[in-house]
Protein backbone atom coordinates (compact mmCIF):
# COMPACT_ATOMS: atom_id res chain seq x y z
CA UNK A 1 0.00 0.00 0.00
CA UNK A 2 0.96 3.52 -0.53
CA UNK A 3 4.05 5.50 2.39
CA UNK A 4 3.45 8.24 3.15
CA UNK A 5 5.98 10.14 5.21
CA UNK A 6 5.48 13.67 6.66
CA UNK A 7 7.52 15.93 8.92
CA UNK A 8 6.39 19.27 10.23
CA UNK A 9 9.26 21.77 11.98
CA UNK A 10 8.33 23.72 14.44
CA UNK A 11 9.92 26.71 15.81
CA UNK A 12 11.05 26.02 19.59
CA UNK A 13 13.67 26.28 22.10
CA UNK A 14 15.26 22.85 22.12
CA UNK A 15 18.86 23.03 20.32
CA UNK A 16 19.23 19.66 18.77
CA UNK A 17 15.34 20.18 17.09
CA UNK A 18 15.70 19.99 12.92
CA UNK A 19 16.17 23.41 11.35
CA UNK A 20 14.59 24.13 8.39
CA UNK A 21 15.69 26.72 5.28
CA UNK A 22 13.07 27.97 3.61
CA UNK A 23 13.15 30.24 0.18
CA UNK A 24 10.20 31.39 -1.74
CA UNK A 25 11.62 32.99 -4.85
CA UNK A 26 10.14 36.49 -5.37
CA UNK A 27 8.26 36.11 -2.17
CA UNK A 28 7.83 39.20 -0.27
CA UNK A 29 7.67 38.14 2.92
CA UNK A 30 10.34 37.06 5.42
CA UNK A 31 11.00 33.78 7.10
CA UNK A 32 10.87 35.69 10.09
CA UNK A 33 6.86 35.03 10.16
CA UNK A 34 7.15 31.06 9.15
CA UNK A 35 5.86 29.49 12.59
CA UNK A 36 6.76 25.95 11.05
CA UNK A 37 6.92 24.13 8.17
CA UNK A 38 5.07 20.51 7.31
CA UNK A 39 6.42 18.69 4.26
CA UNK A 40 4.75 15.38 3.15
CA UNK A 41 6.19 12.92 0.53
CA UNK A 42 3.91 10.43 -0.52
CA UNK A 43 4.05 7.38 -3.31
CA UNK A 44 2.06 8.25 -6.00
CA UNK A 45 1.21 11.49 -5.31
CA UNK A 46 2.79 15.19 -5.50
CA UNK A 47 5.24 15.84 -2.61
CA UNK A 48 3.88 18.95 -0.70
CA UNK A 49 4.94 21.67 1.93
CA UNK A 50 2.79 23.59 3.67
CA UNK A 51 4.36 27.24 5.35
CA UNK A 52 2.82 28.23 8.06
CA UNK A 53 2.92 32.30 8.64
CA UNK A 54 2.20 34.65 11.52
CA UNK A 55 0.90 37.81 9.57
CA UNK A 56 0.54 37.88 5.92
CA UNK A 57 0.21 40.87 3.89
CA UNK A 58 -3.14 41.01 1.92
CA UNK A 59 -1.62 41.89 -1.69
CA UNK A 60 0.89 38.75 -1.26
CA UNK A 61 -2.02 36.22 -1.11
CA UNK A 62 -2.54 35.77 -4.65
CA UNK A 63 0.62 37.23 -5.66
CA UNK A 64 2.78 34.38 -4.03
CA UNK A 65 0.72 31.69 -6.24
CA UNK A 66 3.00 30.32 -8.64
CA UNK A 67 6.27 31.25 -7.10
CA UNK A 68 9.13 28.34 -7.03
CA UNK A 69 10.24 27.53 -3.23
CA UNK A 70 12.93 25.30 -1.83
CA UNK A 71 12.91 24.14 1.61
CA UNK A 72 15.43 22.05 3.53
CA UNK A 73 15.31 20.39 6.95
CA UNK A 74 17.22 18.10 9.07
CA UNK A 75 19.51 18.06 12.36
CA UNK A 76 22.72 17.30 10.28
CA UNK A 77 24.21 17.43 6.59
CA UNK A 78 23.56 13.50 6.42
CA UNK A 79 19.94 13.25 7.26
CA UNK A 80 18.79 17.02 5.49
CA UNK A 81 15.89 16.32 3.17
CA UNK A 82 14.95 18.80 0.41
CA UNK A 83 11.96 20.15 -1.22
CA UNK A 84 11.52 22.07 -4.75
CA UNK A 85 8.09 22.80 -5.70
CA UNK A 86 5.37 25.72 -6.61
CA UNK A 87 3.26 27.55 -4.25
CA UNK A 88 -0.06 26.06 -5.27
CA UNK A 89 -2.45 28.05 -2.98
CA UNK A 90 -2.71 30.24 0.03
CA UNK A 91 -5.14 29.58 2.96
CA UNK A 92 -5.80 32.93 4.67
CA UNK A 93 -7.49 33.87 7.93
CA UNK A 94 -8.16 36.95 9.84
CA UNK A 95 -9.70 37.14 12.72
CA UNK A 96 -10.54 40.72 13.98
CA UNK A 97 -10.73 40.25 17.24
CA UNK A 98 -6.86 39.62 17.14
CA UNK A 99 -6.03 42.70 15.70
CA UNK A 100 -2.91 43.02 13.34
CA UNK A 101 -0.49 40.62 13.42
CA UNK A 102 3.35 41.46 11.95
CA UNK A 103 1.07 45.00 10.65
CA UNK A 104 -0.91 42.80 8.91
CA UNK A 105 -5.02 42.02 9.40
CA UNK A 106 -4.70 38.65 7.50
CA UNK A 107 -3.13 37.12 11.39
CA UNK A 108 -2.52 33.22 9.75
CA UNK A 109 -1.18 32.01 6.43
CA UNK A 110 -1.65 28.42 4.85
CA UNK A 111 0.85 28.55 1.88
CA UNK A 112 0.60 25.13 0.11
CA UNK A 113 3.57 24.06 -2.48
CA UNK A 114 3.54 21.16 -4.23
CA UNK A 115 6.66 19.63 -5.92
CA UNK A 116 7.87 19.62 -8.85
CA UNK A 117 6.19 16.72 -10.47
CA UNK A 118 3.06 19.67 -10.66
CA UNK A 119 4.87 20.63 -13.39
CA UNK A 120 3.04 17.41 -14.98
CA UNK A 121 -0.28 18.46 -14.20
CA UNK A 122 -2.40 19.70 -16.76
CA UNK A 123 -4.12 17.42 -19.17
CA UNK A 124 -3.27 16.64 -22.35
CA UNK A 125 -3.86 13.82 -25.48
CA UNK A 126 -1.96 11.37 -26.52
CA UNK A 127 -1.39 7.93 -27.45
CA UNK A 128 1.10 5.64 -27.06
CA UNK A 129 1.56 2.70 -29.42
CA UNK A 130 3.36 -1.05 -28.57
CA UNK A 131 5.47 0.72 -25.75
CA UNK A 132 7.27 -0.24 -22.81
CA UNK A 133 6.83 1.39 -19.24
CA UNK A 134 10.86 2.57 -19.36
CA UNK A 135 10.32 3.96 -22.52
CA UNK A 136 6.95 5.51 -21.33
CA UNK A 137 9.05 7.61 -18.31
CA UNK A 138 11.84 8.46 -20.64
CA UNK A 139 9.78 10.29 -23.01
CA UNK A 140 7.58 12.22 -19.99
CA UNK A 141 11.06 12.62 -17.95
CA UNK A 142 12.58 14.49 -21.17
CA UNK A 143 8.80 16.58 -22.04
CA UNK A 144 9.81 18.06 -18.69
CA UNK A 145 13.25 17.71 -18.24
CA UNK A 146 13.40 15.61 -15.27
CA UNK A 147 16.07 12.57 -14.51
CA UNK A 148 14.71 9.50 -13.57
CA UNK A 149 15.22 5.64 -12.65
CA UNK A 150 13.05 2.96 -13.55
CA UNK A 151 13.21 -0.95 -13.42
CA UNK A 152 14.23 -2.78 -17.06
CA UNK A 153 10.53 -4.13 -17.34
CA UNK A 154 9.98 -5.15 -21.11
CA UNK A 155 6.24 -5.85 -21.01
CA UNK A 156 4.66 -3.66 -24.06
CA UNK A 157 1.56 -1.90 -24.14
CA UNK A 158 -0.14 -2.23 -27.22
CA UNK A 159 -2.25 0.94 -26.73
CA UNK A 160 -1.82 3.83 -23.59
CA UNK A 161 -4.52 6.00 -24.10
CA UNK A 162 -4.39 9.79 -22.43
CA UNK A 163 -7.69 11.31 -22.92
CA UNK A 164 -7.78 14.72 -20.65
CA UNK A 165 -5.28 12.97 -18.87
CA UNK A 166 -2.27 14.72 -17.05
CA UNK A 167 0.86 12.77 -17.71
CA UNK A 168 1.41 12.26 -14.03
CA UNK A 169 -1.69 10.55 -14.21
CA UNK A 170 -0.81 8.19 -16.94
CA UNK A 171 2.84 7.78 -15.73
CA UNK A 172 1.19 6.93 -12.12
CA UNK A 173 -1.30 4.69 -13.69
CA UNK A 174 0.69 2.92 -15.69
CA UNK A 175 3.30 2.14 -13.06
CA UNK A 176 0.63 0.75 -10.54
CA UNK A 177 -0.35 -1.99 -13.16
CA UNK A 178 3.16 -3.58 -13.11
CA UNK A 179 3.12 -3.31 -9.53
CA UNK A 180 5.19 -0.18 -8.52
CA UNK A 181 4.99 3.21 -7.92
CA UNK A 182 6.44 6.59 -8.28
CA UNK A 183 7.39 9.34 -6.63
CA UNK A 184 8.69 12.76 -8.35
CA UNK A 185 11.12 14.75 -5.98
CA UNK A 186 13.45 17.36 -6.83
CA UNK A 187 12.89 16.89 -10.67
CA UNK A 188 13.49 13.40 -10.46
CA UNK A 189 11.06 10.32 -11.87
CA UNK A 190 11.25 7.48 -9.48
CA UNK A 191 9.51 4.44 -10.34
CA UNK A 192 10.61 1.27 -8.08
CA UNK A 193 8.94 -1.91 -6.79
CA UNK A 194 7.98 -1.17 -3.27
CA UNK A 195 8.56 -4.27 -2.04
CA UNK A 196 12.08 -3.67 -2.82
CA UNK A 197 14.32 -1.03 -0.80
CA UNK A 198 17.16 -2.13 -2.16
CA UNK A 199 16.14 -0.22 -5.32
CA UNK A 200 15.83 2.72 -3.44
CA UNK A 201 18.96 2.18 -2.13
CA UNK A 202 17.23 2.86 1.43
CA UNK A 203 18.80 2.32 4.61
CA UNK A 204 16.56 -0.16 6.93
CA UNK A 205 15.58 2.31 9.77
CA UNK A 206 14.95 1.35 13.65
CA UNK A 207 12.97 3.21 15.69
CA UNK A 208 14.06 3.10 19.22
CA UNK A 209 11.66 3.98 22.21
CA UNK A 210 12.81 5.14 25.88
CA UNK A 211 13.33 1.95 26.61
CA UNK A 212 16.51 2.37 24.72
CA UNK A 213 19.31 4.69 26.06
CA UNK A 214 19.64 6.03 22.68
CA UNK A 215 15.92 6.02 21.96
CA UNK A 216 15.77 9.07 25.24
CA UNK A 217 17.90 11.63 22.91
CA UNK A 218 15.56 14.13 20.61
CA UNK A 219 16.55 13.12 17.35
CA UNK A 220 15.16 11.34 13.91
CA UNK A 221 14.22 7.66 14.45
CA UNK A 222 13.25 8.04 18.03
CA UNK A 223 9.73 7.82 19.17
CA UNK A 224 8.50 10.85 21.06
CA UNK A 225 4.84 10.29 21.00
CA UNK A 226 2.49 7.52 19.97
CA UNK A 227 -1.12 6.61 20.46
CA UNK A 228 -3.36 3.88 19.09
CA UNK A 229 -7.29 2.07 19.12
CA UNK A 230 -6.89 -1.46 19.03
CA UNK A 231 -9.78 -3.77 18.80
CA UNK A 232 -13.17 -2.85 17.15
CA UNK A 233 -14.58 0.76 16.69
CA UNK A 234 -17.10 0.14 14.17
Amino acid sequence: FPVTISAMIIKNAYGDAPSAVTAVIGGTVTDDNIMSVEVTYSENKHDIAVLTYSGFPAKAITAYRGLPVFVSFGTTEANTMYFHGYVAYVEANSFTRMGRVNDSLIQEAKVVCFGTSYEMKPSRNSVYKNITLPKLVSTIAKRYGFSYSVPSNSYVFSTIEQSTKSDWEVLVATANKLGYHVTGSNSHICVYDPLSPFFRQIEPTILKTLDSEDGKSRKPGNILEFSGTFGDIT
